[in-house]
């Protein structure tokens, strides 16, 4: 730890608790949740530095009088030690007389110490390469006690810990307003693409000329729904709205030459073997190449590969949102082959991959899938037979072609925005560590010469504890000098 500020010290965090509440773990078998019971925290519970309560369970008062020494009170600081280590929260009113498991360390501190200065400081840089140092265990990481009382804390004097202090709440409340801002963007971006296709695909986007007004489509190839189409799409619920001149409702069989399943082999997780994508693979608009698996089996390419162009839909997922979603393949650059979990989909010549591709992820269609999409053994699914009959708001060929340029220049503004989104996210996530490491380098606020230096402060309140009880004369009076009023005392 670099050089510190006149007036600080360096302390092992044992020496800032209250001598009558060591640091320690809790309940080591918790049993069954008890209604009305004594309430205990978890690692899980710990949600974005705060303690979720609707999801606390109880033990029985028994065993919670067993693990006393545990027992919770307000302002305690709680250090997840167990699985994921380093989450730190500080107990609410509420709480009091609660308990913890032992996954989790009690820190109750001492009055040289705020609570918050101590919380604060276990979410720095320092502390978590102190906990990084320590760390036993791979596949479940932890902790020990002895490591947690071991961790050097740095300490600045009382007044300064709470303008400190105070100065982190309010930098890191502006930080969470942009963290959740940043993080909505996503969503945002979702909400406008179904906003941009559904506009797309009702052709309030296009720029209309007596061309192609014009230039129809082929009446043998792109023709309407049938009675029995039109009934079958109606009995989902699927409300097919009005097109422009020249356009025609259509459905993804009737443009497609190919609707078929993809390999039902087990694939292994290592090379060697023909790379076959994962379902996950497969997302709206994207095909994640890196999520593969491997056939070592022999695999027919020419039926079961994949080329530039094709269409990529799930068969099966366990979300519903995700079921049916489509993805152009716009790169192969060696065999790659699909599972049976997902449909390709070849379309006729002149039908634009990237235009059906969208029409698949309108609101309409996306209504249609999920209508038809039922559940199995907790996986939710589609047949290559519904999928056929997705309805496609079909354009005449010139405007699909516009449509395709506009939709590509949306995607790019959309990742671009995304990234940026992104790219900030991780800036503030940065800054933050930041802040935390100049706070507890004494570089956050000006230090004040009057303070009373931390290590003179820790010593006046060890000696005072250690003071021998007054001395009572044989009438019970109390005849020793007062012992000297503390001069500092916690923030309320």
């Amino acid at each position: 730890m670099s050089a510190l500020p006149l007036g600080w010290a360096i302390f092992p965090l044992e020496t800032l608790v209250a001598p009558e509440a060591p640091i320690m773990y809790g309940i080591v078998q918790p049993g069954p949740d008890i209604p009305d019971g004594v309430p205990y925290v978890r690692p899980t519970e710990i949600e974005n530095n705060e303690i979720v309560l609707n999801n606390l369970r109880r033990t029985t008062p028994e065993i919670a009088a067993r693990y006393a020494r545990a027992s919770l009170a307000y302002r305690d600081v709680l250090l997840s030690i167990v699985g994921t280590i380093g989450k730190v929260t500080l107990v609410p009113p509420q709480l009091a007389g609660g308990n913890i498991t032992q996954s989790s360390a009690r820190v109750r501190a001492n009055d040289a110490v705020e609570p918050e200065w101590l919380a604060w400081f276990l979410r720095s840089p320092s502390a978590r390469k102190q906990f990084k140092e320590a760390q036993l265990g791979t596949g479940v990481p932890r902790l020990n006690i002895a490591h947690v009382r071991a961790l050097e804390v740095p300490l600045a004097p009382l007044d300064e810990q709470r303008r400190i202090v105070a100065k982190l709440d309010t930098l890191f409340a502006r930080s969470r307003a942009a963290k959740a801002s940043l993080e909505r963007v996503p969503a945002l971006l979702e909400r406008l693409r179904q906003a941009v296709l559904a506009a797309t695909f009702r052709g309030d986007l296009s720029v209309r000329t007596a061309s192609d007004r014009a230039d129809l489509p082929e009446p043998d190839l792109f023709q309407k729904f049938s009675p029995t189409t039109r009934e079958f799409l109606q009995s989902k619920g699927v409300i097919l709205h009005k097109l422009p001149a020249g356009w025609s409702w259509t459905t993804l069989g009737s443009l497609a030459t190919e609707v078929r399943n993809g390999l039902g082999i087990k694939p292994e997780d290592a090379p060697p073997g023909i790379p076959i994508l994962r379902i996950s693979a497969i997302r709206p608009f994207e095909v994640r190449h890196e999520e593969t698996r491997f056939l070592r089996a022999e695999a027919d390419i020419d039926a079961y590969g994949l080329r530039t162009g094709d269409l990529l839909f799930t068969r099966y997922n366990g979300s519903l949102d995700l079921v049916g979603v489509g993805a152009m393949i716009r790169d192969v650059q060696a065999p790659l082959v699909y599972p049976d979990k997902l449909i390709r989909v070849r379309l006729r010549e002149g039908v634009p991959p990237a235009y059906v591709e969208a029409a698949c992820a309108t609101p309409t269609a996306r209504q249609f899938i999920e209508s038809c999409a039922k559940s199995t053994s907790g996986q939710t699914g589609i047949s290559g037979a519904e999928l056929k009959m997705v309805p496609i708001p079909l354009a005449p060929p010139h405007e699909r072609e516009l449509i395709v340029k506009g939709l590509e220049m949306f995607r790019q503004y959309e990742r671009s925005t995304l990234n940026a989104a992104l790219g900030a996210l991780e800036k503030v996530t940065a800054l933050d560590r930041s802040t935390l490491a100049a706070a507890f380098r004494g570089q956050l606020v000006p230090q004040d010469p009057n303070d009373e230096p931390a290590s003179v402060l820790l010593e006046r309140i060890r000696a005072e504890r250690e003071a021998p009880p007054p001395v009572k004369s044989k009438r019970g009076a109390n005849t020793a000098t007062p012992a000297k009023a503390r001069t500092s005392k916690r923030a309320p």
